[in-house]
């Protein structure tokens, strides 16, 4: 069929074509007279062996075609990328034109066919963009790429960068340290090619052409009168960062401009602290704790670790000495604080709370290895006499105690006033507080003589009165003024004596004696009064005794039983009598026979009450001296008047017994005629029982009209029998 095709063709050729056919020039009438030219297979995309070495960059996902054919073309089938920018390459070469012949895809009538091609697109010189020179004008930073040939190793055009490179991937800039290696791509992009991992289609890159350098050491006047310096290092950065510079120690790196700490780092030759950008010139320094000064002539010398990090002895105790007249402290431990101060554990320094106190109050100090012992301390004396005439008219004057002191082999001269501030010098009462550390004594870190006489102070001593029964109370060392009975009471003289009543008595912090409560009139308190000189005492003043009233005694008629047989009141009652002292501030309320003193309010209830200084109680509880008391005894016993007998009794008014003189005793139930309808003989005597204060008929049967008081209670009658009765 392909046969009869060319024949046709040639056939229409000599017809129609006869003018065509002298213009078309030898390639074409070629391709024309070849067999079967338009039926050869797909070629296969393959880069292996067909990409060329170098300029070219072959990518096997770049689509090959035909061109198209129609049943009235004269021509041959030929390969062309679709890729515009792209050329067929085959066999390492790149290929004009790929046709097919004898359905094979051949490049030339003198090649042997091929099965495979594929596209390849330029990557040489000038097919990736470069940033322009006027880009870099003005820096010293970034510099433009340095673009080599393609060569053996690098298959397109190349560029490397010594320190390090910035380029764009459309979103952000990436930053590449050190040697970094790009090449060309084919879509006139920029790869990323190493160290490390490969990144494509990048723009704008640029070389680093400076890198970090160091920052100057810097210095100030802080170097030499409250640090150490030193340089800083230079050294790698972290993260992002390419370099730093480093201190031995935290916080210890500073601007030396103005001292103020600070952490700089570098990138792409820039250094910035905090987020700004710093000047390459800015002087740092790192500091430490000042140098430590040592005393020259000691044996054992103390040991200063590197940067000043720590003080140590290898031989003795480490201490330090200060002051102007050489105190000593023994420490645990000396070392470099965070804040770069010298510090130290344990230790106690006189005036001073620490040895930061000392040194940021310039006070001269130095660390020693002691070897030797202490020095001991001698007790300082006490005041001599004739005594400092301040002792005998403001203050009293006491000797001082030699104890150990707060800091180790320390001795102290102490007061036992609770007020700090009691110790003076003698000879003219100044305050003072010596203390003796290797054997000297000092105060306010100045020397002082050891044979320096020292006393203690406190108020002055109180005057009294002696007329008073009850004298104050005074404390040791005149700490306070009580009175153990009576008022304490302020005597102070004022035209004349004048008494004020106060709560305390006590020494003040500045050794006068003050008062709570009290008025002066007309100073405004005892320490006024004392001031301008007024005379005072103290007294311990009594006030008369409270007298006690009489507890009122009810009417009998309102609680006891008195004439009317047919009352329910069981007993008789008398008022209790006060047996009282002169001045009625004790006594008691007591009734005049055995009989007991009740409540009145409540007479099976007992009490005993007593008067002391003015209070009535019961048994030592506190009673109203509204409390009514009674006495009671046994209820009055009554004679018949009609009787020629009465009953007799045999005490008065607390009748013990009821009896008749001469006639029997009965006990008669009456009717309402005043006739006898039963009668009991009394054997004896009728008795009141004083337990009960009832009364009672011993040794007579009443039989079940019984006990007695209720017998009375139900009216019988206890009467002396007339003559002619039985």
């Amino acid at each position: 069929s392909a046969l009869l095709l060319l024949v046709s063709c040639a056939l229409a050729l000599e017809k129609t074509c006869d003018e065509q056919y002298e213009v078309l020039d030898k390639d074409h009438r070629e391709d024309i007279d070849m067999h079967e030219c338009r039926a050869c297979k797909m070629i296969d995309l393959d880069a292996n062996g067909n990409c060329p070495k170098m300029e070219y960059e072959c990518d096997e996902s770049l689509p090959i075609a035909t061109n198209v054919l129609h049943a009235g073309d004269c021509g041959c089938a030929l390969l062309r990328c679709v890729d515009p920018d792209a050329k067929l390459a085959v066999g390492g070469a790149t290929a004009d034109k790929v046709r097919c012949k004898n359905l094979t895809w051949i490049i030339s009538s003198k090649s042997n066919g091929t099965s495979s091609a594929v596209c390849a697109r330029k990557c040489g010189l000038g097919v990736c963009p470069v940033l322009p020179a006027k880009f870099f004008e003005g820096q010293d930073i970034f510099g433009p790429l340095r673009i080599s040939r393609p060569d053996e190793d690098h298959p397109c055009a190349w560029a490397d960068c010594q320190i390090g490179a910035v380029a764009s991937n459309g979103v952000s800039d990436l930053i590449y340290r050190g040697i970094s290696s790009f090449a060309c791509s084919s879509d006139r992009t920029w790869r990323y090619t190493g160290p490390g991992a490969e990144q494509s289609q990048l723009k704008d890159v640029r070389c680093v052409i400076k890198d970090c350098e160091q920052l100057p050491q810097g210095s100030n006047d802080v170097c030499t009168n409250k640090y150490f310096c030193y340089a800083a290092e230079f050294v790698e950065g972290d993260g992002d960062d390419w370099k730093k510079m480093k201190c031995d120690y935290d916080h210890a790196l500073r601007r030396s401009e103005d001292n103020t700490e600070t952490a700089p780092t570098c990138k792409i030759g820039q250094w910035s602290a905090d987020g700004n950008p710093i000047d390459r010139s800015t002087g740092v320094m790192c500091i430490t704790c000042p140098d430590v000064k040592k005393e020259p002539l000691d044996s054992t010398q103390p040991t200063v670790s590197l940067r000043n990090k720590a003080v140590t002895c290898d031989k003795g105790e480490l201490t330090i000495e200060y002051g102007n007249i050489g105190s000593r402290a023994p420490v645990n431990a000396l070392t470099c604080s965070n804040d770069f101060e010298w510090e130290t554990t344990d230790g106690q320094f006189p005036p001073y709370s620490s040895l930061g106190e000392i040194i940021r109050q310039g006070v001269p100090w130095k660390a020693r290895c002691i070897t030797e012992p202490p020095k001991p301390c001698k007790e300082l004396p006490p005041y001599d006499v004739p005594l400092n005439n301040l002792c005998s008219t403001k203050y009293q004057c006491y000797t001082a105690d030699f104890v150990d002191g707060d800091v180790p082999n320390s001795k102290i001269m102490k007061c036992d006033h609770d007020h700090p501030h009691a110790l003076r010098l003698y000879k003219d009462l100044t305050e003072l507080a010596p203390t003796c550390r290797n054997g000297q004594w000092t105060a306010d870190t100045k020397p002082i003589d050891g044979n320096t006489a020292v006393t203690c102070i406190t108020c002055p001593r109180v005057a009294m009165s002696g007329l008073d029964v009850n004298q104050p109370e005074v404390s040791p060392r005149n700490k306070e003024v009580t009175c153990l009975e009576g008022q304490l009471t302020i005597e102070y003289e004022s035209n004349g004596p004048q008494l004020t009543e106060v709560t305390s008595l006590t020494c003040s912090g500045e050794f006068e004696w003050t008062t709570e409560g009290g008025k002066f009139d007309p100073f405004d308190s005892l320490v006024d009064a004392v001031r301008k000189g007024a005379t005072w005492k103290a007294r311990c003043i009594t006030p008369p005794p409270k007298p006690c009233a009489t507890l009122p005694n009810p009417d009998d008629a309102e609680y006891c039983y008195i004439r009317d047989v047919k009352d329910d009141k069981k007993y008789s009652c008398t008022k209790a009598a006060f047996t009282y002292t002169a001045d009625f501030s004790e006594g008691l309320m007591q009734c005049a026979s055995a009989t007991k003193l009740r409540y009145a309010e409540n007479v099976n209830t007992l009490i005993n009450p007593e008067c002391n200084k003015g209070q009535w109680t019961d048994n030592n509880n506190p009673i109203p001296d509204t409390t009514k008391v009674i006495c009671i005894h046994c209820r009055d016993l009554y004679s018949v008047s009609t009787d020629t007998e009465q009953l007799a009794y045999d005490a008065n008014p607390d009748p013990n017994m009821v009896s008749c003189p001469t006639k029997p005793l009965v006990l008669d139930l009456w009717d309402e005629n005043t006739v006898s309808i039963k009668r009991i003989d009394v054997a004896n005597k009728i008795t009141c029982n004083h337990d009960t204060w009832l009364w009672e008929a011993i040794g007579t049967d009443l039989g079940v009209d019984g006990p007695l008081d209720t017998m009375i209670e139900k009216g019988w009658k206890i009467r002396c029998l007339n003559p002619g009765e039985k």
